[in-house]
C-alpha cells in the first residue's frame, strides 16, 4: 500500500478529507522524527517501535560477481537520514512491529 492509498483509506474510513489524513500522517512523521533526534526511540504503544541502532562499517559480498566490498557504516536510508541527524552517522533507524494478538511476542521488520 502507498501513501496514497494509505490516505484514502483513512479518509474514508474517519470520513474526513485526503487532505486532512495527510496532513495527520506527516504530523505523526514530524513527531516520529523529532523523537528519534531527541531520545533515539520513538514509540507508538501496541504497534510499533522505532529506534536509532549504532552500525559498523563490515565487510560484505557482491551478489552478482562475488566480489568481497566494504559495507559503509553510513547506509541510512530516505527520510529517516534526517530524522538521525543528530546521533552521529554510524547509526540508522530500525523498526520493530508488535503482531494485532494481545500478548503476541515482538517481530523485528
Amino acid at each position: 500500500m502507498g501513501k496514497s492509498e494509505l490516505f484514502s483509506h483513512f479518509a474514508e474510513r474517519f470520513e474526513v478529507k485526503r487532505t486532512q489524513a495527510r496532513e495527520f500522517f506527516d504530523a505523526l512523521t514530524e513527531l516520529a522524527e523529532k523523537e528519534l533526534k531527541r531520545s533515539g526511540e520513538f514509540v507508538l504503544p501496541g504497534m510499533v517501535k522505532l529506534v536509532v541502532q549504532k552500525r559498523k562499517a563490515r565487510m560484505g559480498r557482491n551478489p552478482a560477481t562475488g566480489e568481497a566490498i566494504k559495507i559503509p557504516k553510513d547506509r541510512r536510508q530516505g527520510s529517516h537520514r534526517q530524522a538521525v541527524e543528530g546521533h552521529g552517522s554510524s547509526e540508522e533507524v530500525s523498526a520493530r512491529y508488535y503482531d494485532k494478538a494481545p500478548g503476541a511476542a515482538l517481530r523485528a521488520g
